[in-house]
């Protein structure tokens, strides 16, 4: 998918979509293989690692670890519960194709000097002929002020799995899409909602998609 904005200046209302460098997004792929275990409610079909970094001058820095805890008003699936998930390898958070997507994420939403950026790395799988939700809590906000999207691959994918953005909670999409190979979508969280559609797995292998979601 080429390059894509939709604005308005007197809303502040944005989203943005972009790409990453096809070596990045490969080298990037290495290292789902290995995520451990998710201990909560969506572990069954989740896992993940979490981490949060500031971002100044071009410069990214590891922040102490932290708990991660999402209200119900934004997530009534899991919300209002603490959540403490191992750290993204620092092989990873050292690489190259790491920056790249902080540099895409600051620069397409606007994200101040002072912000700390919060990083998921998921894997959501499906069992084989089996249906898997990307996105259980269903059309919702983050509570945050700027998000972004990076799906790094998707694998054994027989229907399904698009993202979605939405003008408001209860409206149709604007955006139905099937991210794949490091493609971006960077929007306001304060004015778009977002969800996605379940998917399929081939009949013969599970099936699985890994990204990224970084928030600040």
């Amino acid at each position: 998918m080429s390059q894509a904005a939709l604005s308005n200046e007197n809303t502040g209302f944005y989203f943005e979509m972009g790409k990453l460098q096809k070596q990045h997004t490969q080298f990037l792929s290495d290292y789902f293989d290995n995520i451990p275990t998710n201990p909560y409610k969506d572990g069954e079909s989740r896992l993940r690692r979490f981490s949060h970094f500031s971002f100044i001058d071009n410069v990214l820095v590891r922040l102490s670890g932290k708990s991660f805890l999402q209200s119900s008003k934004f997530n009534s699936f899991q919300g209002d519960i603490e959540r403490r998930y191992e750290e993204i390898e620092d092989d990873v958070a050292e690489s190259a194709a790491f920056l790249e997507m902080f540099q895409q994420f600051k620069e397409k939403a606007n994200v101040p000097d002072d912000a700390d950026i919060d990083v998921h790395q998921f894997r959501v799988i499906a069992p084989p002929n089996g249906r898997s939700s990307l996105a259980p809590e269903g059309v919702h906000q983050d509570g945050f002020e700027h998000i972004a999207m990076c799906v790094i691959q998707r694998k054994n994918i027989k229907v399904g799995g698009e993202i979605c953005v939405h003008s408001s909670k209860d409206s149709s999409p604007v955006i139905k899409y099937p991210f794949d190979n490091g493609e971006i979508i960077v929007l306001n969280d304060q004015c778009f909602w977002h969800s996605a559609t379940d998917f399929v797995a081939e009949s013969d292998n599970h099936g699985m998609i890994d990204l990224f979601v970084l928030t600040a």
